[in-house]
């Protein structure tokens, strides 16, 4: 696992959307070389990065803005919010969908398909 430093907590896209704000201010990439950097048109990381984004970050251009500052998203459980709320994921039998003893993957479909 490469070492990792912690930048920030995040909970919701706006916490996101500050952390990745604030570190790329913090590391002092302007607006049009990260434009440039990841191939994005010139002036769209500013409306992206900006205080009240004018775009915001898709699945594709969170992507190519994580890997182009070297920024990584780790996804973890916070146990006291987990723990609060638990009571409401308990499901009852008649929510649980049988699987009528069916495997599921790749080599089942491959068996389905005789090519197994």
């Amino acid at each position: 696992m490469p070492a990792l430093r912690p930048i920030a907590i995040a909970d919701s896209y706006g916490a996101i959307h500050s952390a990745l704000r604030a570190y790329v201010d913090e590391v002092g990439i302007s607006r049009l070389a990260l434009d440039e950097l990841i191939g994005w048109t010139s002036g769209y990381s500013s409306k992206v990065l900006g205080p009240r984004p004018t775009k915001h970050l898709t699945s594709k251009t969170l992507s190519e803005l994580l890997q182009a500052t070297g920024l990584v998203l780790i996804v973890a459980q916070d146990v006291s919010a987990f723990a609060r709320r638990q009571h409401q994921f308990q499901r009852d039998a008649s929510q649980v969908r049988p699987d009528n003893g069916r495997k599921r993957g790749p080599q089942s479909i491959r068996q389905a398909r005789g090519n197994a």
